[in-house]
């Protein structure tokens, strides 16, 4: 009876190898972003540096940075000009921010970006795949300084397509 079982599971695993493969290897990046941003925390929380004398000015924590309106922003895909990937993905998060507070979302102090896009995902189920991709690959630039090798442009532009599109309906409407 076991032989049969383990016969059978291994026949699955192997007819559905690309399927588990894919599994397997996105949780491993999932574990990766992870455990550099638990580096980056652990590093950051034991690094000794001498403290150097504040201000009373410069004591108050900074507000949010002040975000242009959405539509000040350029799709950088509609433009001739061929952008880095990292810079594109940090503009597309800035834009994604000022984007999400025209809609009255607001990304809240301790709120992680991957915190961030799932909120806008709830809010907006319909570019649910590109926020998660987007969140994944702005991860990697923000904690890992550097993207992914299976990174890819093609969840940046929907995004950027669905950004453009739900403004144009409402100036439509």
């Amino acid at each position: 009876m076991i032989i049969a079982v383990a016969s059978v599971l291994l026949w699955l695993l192997i007819k559905h190898r690309k399927a588990v493969a894919e599994a397997v290897r996105a949780f491993a990046r999932a574990v990766c972003a992870y455990m550099v941003a638990f580096y980056n925390w652990v590093r950051n929380l034991f690094r000794f540096r001498k403290r150097q004398k504040v201000s009373a000015a410069e004591e108050t924590p900074d507000a949010q940075p002040v975000l242009e309106p959405f539509a000040s922003y350029t799709n950088p895909f509609l433009t001739p000009q061929t952008w880095p990937p990292e810079k594109l993905v940090r503009y597309t998060y800035e834009t994604l921010q000022s984007w999400a507070k025209e809609q009255g979302i607001e990304i809240e102090p301790q709120q992680t970006p991957r915190e961030f896009c799932a909120r806008l995902i709830e809010r907006f189920p319909d570019c649910g795949p590109e926020l998660e991709r987007f969140s994944f690959f702005y991860s990697h630039v923000a904690f890992a300084q550097r993207l992914p090798d299976d990174f890819e442009l093609e969840p940046l532009r929907r995004l950027w397509q669905y950004m453009g599109d739900s403004i144009a309906s409402v100036h439509v409407n």
